[in-house]
């Protein structure tokens, strides 16, 4: 039975999740069983077939998965931050009641913090 069937668990749920959050726990998608999947792909195998000249098929023992297990590398390495982001967007709300002079000075910081990040000198 999934949390949606039980009234006082779908309440709680919506109140408590954001919409991605309660799609993918609609679907059994959680942190863990992610995390278990990672790691499934972080130990892939494949075995290879080989045939030679009307010779039987001969199976290799089961050989590390190169290509899987370098995507899922990547991905838990994106996941703990240890890539930098692909795009930075920095946006922000420019009050009417604001001055030519703070626009102006607003503008500034954000270019400056725009470019210690392209540069990589933000701090976290």
């Amino acid at each position: 039975m999934g949390f949606e069937e039980k009234p006082e668990f779908r309440k709680l749920a919506e109140q408590r999740m954001s919409p991605l959050e309660l799609a993918l726990a609609r679907h059994c998608i959680t942190v863990d069983s992610l995390a278990q999947q990672l790691a499934a792909e972080l130990a892939a195998t494949e075995t290879k077939a080989f045939k030679s000249r009307g010779e039987p098929v001969e199976y290799s023992k089961p050989l590390r998965n190169w290509n899987v297990q370098q995507r899922a590398r990547e991905d838990a390495q994106k996941l703990l931050g240890l890539y930098p982001a692909e795009e930075h967007r920095l946006t922000a709300e420019v009050s009417e009641g604001m001055t030519e002079d703070d626009k102006i000075m607003l503008r500034a910081v954000a270019a400056e913090i725009a470019n210690k990040v392209k540069s990589g000198k933000s701090q976290r």
